[in-house]
C-alpha cells in the first residue's frame, strides 16, 4: 500500500524505505530540547546514541522522505546498562525515569534494552499506554530477556524521558510512528537490528494504536503483533480526558488542576480496584504521573494534545488495512517480505478484559471483524490494564506461547 492510499492518521508518515535521523539537540531546563549538539548525552544509567543527518523535520511532521534507510548502519552508541534484577517491581519504591537516550528528528527518546542481541530471534518492541512510561514493561521484559529474547522498551514522546524538540508539536499518529521507526534505525548498531529481519510488536492501549499505525506503514518489518486493550476503535474516555479535549477550557483545567486530582481521575478507571495487586499498580501509576507533572513541564501539554489530536477512537481503516497484510512464514529469514517464502496473515494476539471501560470490551467484535485471523485472550475481572498486574501470570504465559518463547 502506498503512503498516498493510507488513512489520514498515517498518510504523512515517512515512507517505509527511508527515515531521516537528525542531529542531536540539547535539553533545556524546562524539559524542551533546542540547539544542535554533536552527540546525544547518556542519561541515568544508560549511554548515549547519536546519528548524524539532516536537521530536524518541520514541527508537526514525521521524519523526512530522504535520508538513511531503516535498518542501515549508524554510529555505534555507548553500551546500555544491563537491566537490574530488582527492577521487576517494587511498586513502593521511587521510580527511575531515565535510562539511555537516542536523538531522532523531533527530539530525544528515552529507551531501555533487556537481554542480548539474538540473531535467531526477532527483536521484541514494547509500546506503553497514554499516561504511562516504559516502566510498565519492566517485569515482562526482564522475564523475556531471561528466556533468551532481546527486548526494547521506550517512552513515547511527552512521557517519561522522551521529550519533543518543540512542546507545541501536535501529538498525532505520524509523530509516534516516526519516533519508533527512527529509534530502530538509531539503535541498529547496538541491537544488531536490520530491516531484513522482522520484529515483534507488543502494545498496550494507546501503544497498541501506535503499533497498528506503525504496522500499516512498515508492515514488512512486523512479524507478530500483540495488542493489549487496544485503542483506535470507538471508546469512552474518562471525564477528565474529555474535559482536556475542549479548546480553551481544557487548557485552563490542565493549568489549574490539582496534581493529585488529575492523576486520580486519569488512572483509577484503568483498573479493577478490588485486586490488591491492581491497587498497588494504581499507586505506581499515580506516582509516575505526579513525577511527570513536576519534572516534565511538557507532560500536561502532551496529554492535552494527545486527547485532541491522536486517533484514539478513529483507526478502523488502519485495523482493516493490517488485517489484510501478509508476512513470510520464515521468522528469522532474510526478509519478512521475501518472494521465496510463502505468505500468511500476520499472527496477531489481542488481549482484552471483560471489565475494560476505557477501551470498551465490546470493541473486540470490531477487532475480530477487521483482523479475522487474530487470536484472543479474553480475561474475566480484567479492567484496562490489570492483565499486566493482578492477572500478570496468565498474560505472560499466553504471550510466551504466542511469541514462541523458549521456557526453561
Amino acid at each position: 500500500m502506498e503512503a498516498s492510499e493510507l488513512p489520514d492518521a498515517v498518510a504523512t508518515a515517512a515512507p517505509a524505505a527511508e527515515i531521516v535521523v537528525a542531529a542531536a539537540a540539547g535539553v533545556e531546563a524546562d524539559g524542551s530540547v533546542s540547539g544542535a549538539t554533536p552527540a546525544a548525552t547518556g542519561a541515568g544509567s544508560g549511554g548515549g546514541v547519536a546519528a548524524a543527518g539532516a536537521a530536524p523535520a518541520a514541527t508537526g511532521t514525521p521524519a523526512g522522505a530522504a535520508g538513511a534507510k531503516l535498518g542501515a548502519t549508524a554510529p555505534a552508541p555507548a553500551p546500555t546498562a544491563a537491566a537490574s534484577a530488582g527492577d521487576a517491581a517494587e511498586l513502593g519504591t521511587p521510580m527511575q525515569l531515565l535510562h539511555s537516550e537516542a536523538i531522532v528528528s523531533h527530539g530525544k527518546v528515552n529507551y531501555r534494552l533487556f537481554g542480548k542481541p539474538n540473531p535467531a530471534r526477532p527483536l521484541i518492541v514494547m509500546v506503553h499506554g497514554i499516561t504511562a512510561g516504559l516502566h510498565v514493561w519492566n517485569r515482562l521484559a526482564q522475564e523475556l530477556a531471561a528466556a533468551g529474547e532481546y527486548v526494547l522498551t521506550y517512552d513515547m514522546f511527552g512521557r517519561g524521558g522522551s521529550i519533543l524538540t518543540s512542546p507545541e508539536t501536535e501529538h498525532r499518529m505520524p509523530i509516534f510512528v516516526g519516533q519508533l521507526a527512527e529509534l530502530l534505525l538509531a539503535l541498529g548498531p547496538e541491537t544488531q537490528y536490520l530491516s531484513t529481519r522482522p520484529i515483534h510488536l507488543v502494545g498496550q492501549s494507546m501503544g497498541s494504536a501506535v503499533c497498528v499505525g506503525f504496522t500499516e506503514v512498515y508492515g514488512h518489518l512486523v512479524r507478530r503483533l500483540v495488542l493489549m486493550a487496544p485503542a483506535g476503535l470507538p471508546l469512552d474516555l474518562p471525564w477528565a480526558a474529555g474535559l482536556l479535549k475542549l479548546p480553551g477550557l481544557g487548557d485552563l483545567a490542565a493549568a489549574v488542576a490539582d496534581v493529585k486530582t488529575m492523576t486520580k481521575d486519569l488512572s483509577v478507571p484503568f483498573f479493577q480496584k478490588e485486586h490488591p495487586a491492581s491497587r498497588a499498580a494504581i499507586n505506581q501509576m499515580q506516582r509516575f504521573m505526579e513525577q511527570q507533572f513536576v519534572v516534565n513541564k511538557a507532560y500536561t501539554k502532551g496529554l492535552v494534545s494527545t486527547f485532541r489530536h491522536f486517533p484514539l477512537g478513529t483507526l478502523e481503516k488502519s485495523y482493516i488495512a493490517i488485517g489484510k497484510q501478509q508476512v513470510s512464514q520464515d521468522v528469522a529469514g532474510t526478509s519478512s517480505g521475501s518472494s521465496s517464502s510463502s505468505k500468511v496473515p500476520r499472527p496477531t494476539l489481542i488481549v482484552w478484559g471483560k471489565e475494560d471501560k476505557v477501551t470498551p470490551f465490546p470493541n473486540h467484535v470490531a477487532a475480530q471483524k477487521h483482523i479475522p485471523h487474530a487470536s484472543f485472550l479474553i480475561l474475566d475481572n480484567d479492567g484496562h490494564i490489570d492483565h499486566l498486574y493482578a492477572l500478570y501470570d496468565t498474560t505472560r504465559d499466553r504471550l510466551f506461547e504466542f511469541l514462541e518463547v523458549a521456557r526453561a
